[in-house]
């Protein structure tokens, strides 16, 4: 079961990328450098629908969440990192993994919340970069682009950098399409970023 921290109604994606753009977060003595893939997930319009719906059925919607990462996850390496909200943070150190999982999040979504009397989809953005280990959390600079990458994201789409997009060979079941650059508070680079999406040909996306 997935460990979950929910504060209905905040926008967790700016929350975190927000904290990680904070001075404050020096490395630390035990801190050890990992290359990794993190993906950033929330779902789009989720305080409107409780506001709307109350919270007996945003619990059933976050609920939804927790069964569509696992879904997406499963027979990977990816793990989850931490919750805020109805976002989720996941990595691995294998990024074909990371895509894998990142373009399964919004179908595996979609599917958790249908018996459900809403109509809401899950926006996701992943990038590639070294990071700081912190215990079993993960910080730096590149969990903050990851996290921007996620809120230019639609809901319903997977957005990915191109640090990402380049570090994997995409088979036939997955689909890259360039969108232009990030432009984000706290991103001075402006990497080029994907659309990335499972073929129609078929349900199980491999990398």
């Amino acid at each position: 079961m997935l460990v979950t921290i929910r504060r209905v109604g905040e926008n967790a994606l700016r929350v975190i990328a927000d904290m990680l753009t904070d001075d404050t977060l020096l490395p630390g003595a035990e801190d050890e450098s990992v290359d990794a893939t993190i993906v950033f997930a929330d779902i789009e319009s989720f305080s409107d629908m409780v506001a709307r719906e109350g919270d007996e059925i945003a619990n059933r919607v976050l609920d939804a969440l927790d069964d569509a990462v696992e879904a997406a996850i499963d027979g990977t390496s990816c793990r989850v990192v931490k919750r805020l909200g109805d976002g989720v943070m996941i990595a691995t150190e294998d990024p074909g993994d990371g895509v894998i999982a990142s373009a399964a999040l919004p179908r595996a979504f979609s599917a958790a919340i249908g018996p459900l009397p809403v109509n809401l989809r899950l926006r996701v953005g992943a990038h590639r970069g070294v990071v700081r280990r912190r215990g079993d959390d993960l910080i730096g600079y590149h969990v903050n682009v990851a996290a921007r990458v996620a809120e230019q994201a639609l809901g319903g789409s997977t957005l990915i950098t191109g640090a990402l997009h380049d570090s994997v060979l995409l088979s036939h079941r997955l689909l890259a399409q360039p969108v232009g650059d990030l432009v984000a508070k706290g991103v001075p680079e402006r990497p080029p970023l994907y659309s990335l999406m499972e073929s129609p040909t078929t349900e199980s996306p491999a990398a």
